[in-house]
This record gives structure tokens, sequence and C-alpha cells, in this order.
């Protein structure tokens, strides 16, 4: 299969072109192992690399140069993940009064960290010589992992897969071979934790990708919403439950929220906070539409009942009424069937929420 074809397997008719993305965040996609992730979904990896050619005795013969790049996509609907290798523009030279059999110098690129619970690729298409890289740059793989394997319900298997390349001289060089151990790296988990909580049964994620959940204090459609986590962030103390030194936990992964799907335990945070409004504003609080908000989200370890259960009683978390349709929107659709879904965030996975202006 081409690139093209490949490309248009793995994305699904996805708009995002992954390899422009990845050209516009150079820096970021260069700087570490991990490259740059867009999301959970998308990962990339792009730089340019040198191997210098060395005789037993320690002198330079030459040196070659290419553009490593690492396409990753995961997936939505299947415990897959694939990725596009290419070596792109290679370039080399011969010290004078050397000589280098570049073209039949072999390039070798190994992946690590493939798991019992996984179903493995063959890797021997990735071990070519530069001749044969050069003529076909690019190269992919598909790791998998059954649906009923892993641990928990949701059948959890996490995966951390390590790049190694390898330079081997060709048989007539009487040179050293070469290694770059670490050259990229990326994070997986596979799950089958359904639809009523990630919105697919079945999938796979990039889990070095930051979780943030991220509102605007100008958009119209959630503006209380996120005006009320603002102030339970920034300002605790114009919120209730008050109490002197408050703080509320969610504005950072030092301080983060953790998912919550037992729609039980949901409803007991939700109905804590909902105490809260009645005791502030009265039983009539919900008169005009309102409802009665909270922060942290009833969906998440950190609301109104099982935050303080777990802190040593400290009421670290904020009720407000505030329209019924925000309401709905800032702290229900849009994070349950939008953030916690496209993110496919599970049972006691941690995020933090920033308020844009």
């Amino acid at each position: 299969m081409d690139q093209r074809a490949w490309l248009e397997k793995v994305t699904n008719t996805d708009p995002v072109d992954l390899r422009q993305e990845c050209r516009d965040h150079a820096t970021e996609a260069g700087a570490t192992p991990k490259g740059w992730l867009r999301d959970r979904m998308l990962q990339c990896f792009k730089a340019r690399k040198y191997v210098s050619a060395r005789g037993i005795d320690g002198e330079p013969w030459g040196e070659i140069s290419w553009d490593m790049w690492v396409l990753g996509y995961a997936n939505h609907g299947v415990r897959q993940v694939d990725y596009l290798i290419s070596m792109e523009n290679v370039s080399y030279f011969s010290v004078p009064g050397k000589t280098v059999n570049w073209p039949q110098t072999q390039f070798d690129i190994t992946f690590h960290g493939c798991s019992d619970a996984m179903t493995c690729p063959s890797q021997v298409d990735l071990k070519d010589t530069v001749a044969g890289w050069m003529a076909r740059p690019s190269r992919s793989l598909t790791f998998s992992s059954s649906n009923n394997v892993g641990s928990g319900l949701d059948f959890r298997v996490p995966a951390w897969l390590i790049m190694d390349h390898r330079t081997i001289p060709a048989a007539s060089d009487n040179l050293l071979p070469s290694m770059q151990a670490g050259m990229f790296e990326s994070k997986i988990r596979f799950d089958s934790a359904g639809r009523t909580v990630v919105g697919r049964d079945y999938g796979s994620v990039f889990t070095d990708a930051p979780l943030i959940y991220m509102l605007s204090l100008s958009e119209d459609a959630v503006k209380q919403s996120a005006r009320h986590i603002y102030d339970a962030l920034n300002h605790p103390q114009r919120t209730f439950p008050s109490w002197l030194g408050k703080t509320v936990p969610g504005g950072s992964m030092q301080d983060p929220l953790t998912r919550l799907t037992d729609q039980q335990k949901i409803l007991e945070n939700r109905n804590e906070s909902i105490k809260v409004c009645k005791d502030i504003w009265g039983d009539n609080y919900a008169q005009g539409g309102l409802q009665c908000d909270e922060f942290p989200f009833a969906s998440t370890y950190q609301g109104g009942k099982y935050g303080p259960a777990s802190n040593g009683g400290y009421l670290r978390f904020s009720a407000r009424p505030i329209p019924g349709d925000d309401n709905n929107a800032g702290g229900g659709s849009r994070l349950g069937q939008k953030f916690y879904w496209e993110n496919r965030i599970l049972d006691g996975e941690a995020f933090y929420v920033r308020i844009d202006p």
C-alpha cells in the first residue's frame, strides 16, 4: 500500500493534515523524543538527523543526514495505533581521501515495548539500505490489542513504544556501526470502555497528550459556566460554601481533577451541590430556568461529596445557580460528549481546566 492509500486508511476521512501541522509545530516536533502531540489521537516527530561514519581508529570518514518523520494515529472505534515512518531528503558525503559506500549502508529501525497483550507487527520492512530508503522513503506499522485483553472492567492495555535507529556500514567498508537509541517514543493505551463512557466501544489514545478542558469568558453559550469556574479557581472567597483559606482544585496538573464514571456517585456529588444552592439562595433558587452549577464537576472525584470525603472533610468545591442552557453546555454536553468522549478519558484519569478571556 502506497503512502497516500495508507494515510487515507488510517485517518478515515479525518480533515486534519497531520504532516502539515507537524511542520507548523516544527520546534516542538523535534525538541524531545515524544515530538508534538496535537491531541490524544495524533502524534508526530520530525527532526533532521545526522550520523558520522567512523573508521575502527575513530577517525571520521564522512557523514549522512536525513529528515526523520514519524506520524502516529490513535483510533476511535478499534484498539489500534498506526505509525508512518519516513526518512527523506537524504544527503551524504565522504571526507577527502576516504570512500564510504553510502547507498549500501543499512538503516535499521526497531520499535521496542510491545507486550504480550498486544499484536505486534513484523518490522522486517524497516531494515533496508540507504538506497532502498531513498527509493521508498515511507513505511508503516500497526500495533493492536484484542478487545477483551487487559486490566479492569475497561480492559486497559498500556504500552511505551521506543524507536531505535541503527546504522550498519556496507560489508565493503571497514567502519563502525552506530546506534541512536530512543530517537522516538510513544506512550499509548488501548481500552474497551464502551459507548456510555467514551462514545465508542473500543479505541486507543496517546497518553502523553495534555488533557485540558477549556472554556472562554467571552463565549455567550458558556459565559456563566466559565465565570463560575474562573471565580472558583482564582477568587474562591467569592464562592460557596465559604470558609477561610478555601482553595478549589482543577486549575493545574499539580492539583487536577479526575474523572468519575459511576452514575450513582455523580448523582451524590450533584445532590451535595444542590444542598449548597438551597442553603444560600433558598429552595426556589431554580426559578427563571436556573440550575445549580457545581465546580469541580459532579463527574469528578473532587465533586461535592467525594471531594471532601477524600480530602479530610474540606469543602473544596463551589455551587452557584446559573442559566440552565449555559450549565448544560459548559459542564454537561460539551464536557461529556466532547471532552471526555473525544479524548477517551476513563475513570480516574486526570485533567485540568483552563478559562480563557
